[in-house]
């Protein structure tokens, strides 16, 4: 998954990336945050994911 690359995310650019809509991005997003494998960068429009 992009994640294991050390990447830092958007919801606009994980979107693009699999071709999901925004809510499922956002929910995915999520998911990764829950369960630790990422942590949230800024807040709002500006809010990025990246791994840990």
């Amino acid at each position: 998954m992009i994640v294991n690359q050390k990447r830092t995310l958007t919801n606009n650019t994980y979107q693009k990336e699999f071709g999901v809509s925004r809510q499922t991005a956002s929910r995915d997003l999520k998911e990764l945050v829950e369960t630790e494998q990422a942590y949230i960068i800024g807040k709002g429009r500006v809010t990025k994911y990246k791994a840990k």
